[in-house]
């Protein structure tokens, strides 16, 4: 099974603490039909959630920039078991 993640919330405090909340999702890549803007129905085959598996808060006392918290959101998608994070997610 696939996973992603989401980043839902990143809050920086004039005190230099910053929280940041990520949200866990699995999925599959699967294919199905969708309107696309001409009102035309197309089979299109791309990664889509099926369930929310977890969330969590980090908080730091300085504050990350925005590569920063994108891979610690990789490596923490990396350690859900059973699950592979989605190609666009990887660990570099």
């Amino acid at each position: 099974m696939l996973a992603d993640f989401k980043i839902s919330s990143i809050t920086n405090l004039d005190n230099g603490t910053q929280y940041i909340k990520f949200q866990f999702y699995e999925g599959a890549i699967t294919t199905e039909d969708e309107v696309d803007m001409n009102l035309d129905i197309q089979s299109v085959t791309r990664y889509r959630r099926s369930a929310f598996l977890s969330a969590l808060n980090v908080t730091r006392d300085t504050q990350l920039s925005e590569a920063d918290i994108d891979a610690l959101g990789r490596v923490e998608l990396a350690k859900i078991a059973d699950h592979a994070p989605i190609e666009e997610q990887r660990i570099a």
